[in-house]
């Protein structure tokens, strides 16, 4: 299987994930954490695990690595909460957008961090980026309730996190190996993630259960499975820029997505049209 292979099943789970997460979003916000919870502790470490005994892994990673992971290990869980909590206010479609700042960031973090390089025409891609994901949060920013601000302000949180983690992650697996980094990097998202959720814990019936069970089933598996596949390809590719081109047709696919499932009309052709410009951006950003 090649990283082309792992980046259309990162695609197809993404637009799952974006809406199931958009329906919990509303109907379930109260049990963020326990949501959360049950995606990394029941789900994504234990299939990690799986696949880290199949990709091989060793024990010794050495005490610096040790300390950093224990660390930013804390950035993952705060991303799926915020981002769980901004689905509640913001639609699917509107923060597939949003997530088109993420590789812009994380450009602009490795070039820092990394010692990469922005050539112009990837600097050209990373404005057109921007201006798309801008243009459609101040439309909507603008037109919005309150209650839509925030979750506006929560997403882009979400996604600055989440353009960190992505460094942070590539720096990582150059340093771990794909399998040592499941065993050890996610689990410690997944201890992080257990302490947030532990004080909520007397409520997991009220989402564990007939109503619900199936629907947070279903995104903690595509959200665990999405989060490998991405994984995987980046450790197969070795090429960032590529793999940020690919998910740069994620928006598009979500916005017609919570179009048809979700029936989201409101500000489409703005959606639409800020999707397309910022695929057209990371296609740049990625081109050599």
């Amino acid at each position: 299987m090649t990283w082309q292979f792992f980046l259309i099943c990162f695609l197809l789970l993404g637009t799952v994930v974006a809406l199931l997460q958009r329906r919990l979003g509303q109907v379930i916000p109260e049990h963020n954490q326990l949501v959360n919870g049950f995606f990394f502790l029941g789900i994504h470490y234990p299939l990690a695990l799986v696949i880290a005994s199949i990709a091989g892994f060793h024990l010794n990673v050495g005490w610096f690595n040790a300390i950093v992971m224990i660390v930013v290990a804390t950035t993952f869980p705060l991303t799926n909460i915020l981002a769980f909590r901004a689905s509640k206010d913001v639609d699917a479609g509107l923060f597939g957008i949003l997530n088109n700042l993420g590789p812009v960031l994380t450009i602009g973090l490795a070039a820092i961090l990394l010692s990469e390089r922005l050539t112009p025409h990837q600097f050209a891609g990373a404005l057109i980026i921007v201006f798309s994901a801008l243009f459609v949060s101040i439309v909507t920013y603008d037109r919005g309730s309150r209650s839509t601000r925030t979750g506006i302000m929560l997403a882009l949180l979400s996604v600055v996190l989440l353009g960190a983690d992505t460094v942070y992650e590539t720096w990582m697996l150059s340093r771990l190996g794909y399998g040592t980094y499941l065993v050890y990097g996610v689990g410690l998202q997944t201890f992080w993630m257990t302490v947030f959720a532990w004080p909520y814990r007397k409520h997991i019936k009220q989402v564990i259960n007939r109503r619900y069970g199936p629907e947070v089933l279903a995104l903690s598996l595509s959200k665990s499975l999405k989060g490998m596949a991405f994984v995987a390809a980046l450790y197969l590719s070795k090429n960032a820029a590529i793999v940020g081109a690919f998910t740069g047709f994620l928006p598009v696919m979500v916005v017609l997505a919570a179009y048809v499932f979700l029936r989201e009309k409101q500000w489409l052709r703005v959606k639409v049209v800020a999707a397309a410009m910022g695929t057209v951006g990371l296609v740049i950003l990625a081109g050599r």
